[in-house]
């Protein structure tokens, strides 16, 4: 595919944003490229304005000192561990699971 039409890529970011079983509050993006802010900016018709706010992008030489309460403990932050966080996930998952179950059953 050499092109990609508008239409079709509308088509691909109404899927994604209305297909994701998550509730996102906050996109990070570290380590970006001086262009990725303008690239979304290219692409943002075709998302939803709520999405677009919540992306924030971080240059490349940005010092994770200033993002500490926000990092995991494995990355030098104050948050828990990395593990210890996808464990409670894992948890409140499973403790939603009947949701989950009655919801595939009204399909």
């Amino acid at each position: 595919m050499k092109t990609l039409r508008p239409s079709v890529l509308s088509v691909i970011f109404n899927y994604f944003q209305r297909a994701a079983p998550v509730k996102l509050r906050t996109i990070h993006i570290f380590n970006s490229a001086y262009w990725a802010p303008k690239l979304l900016q290219m692409v943002s018709p075709f998302i939803d304005s709520k999405i677009v706010e919540q992306i924030v992008f971080y240059p490349r030489n940005l010092s994770l000192e200033e993002l500490r309460e926000r990092l995991p403990s494995d990355l030098g932050g104050e948050l828990p561990s990395v593990d210890v966080l996808q464990e409670r996930l894992i948890e409140k998952m499973e403790s939603i699971s009947a949701y989950y179950e009655a919801e595939e059953l009204q399909r």
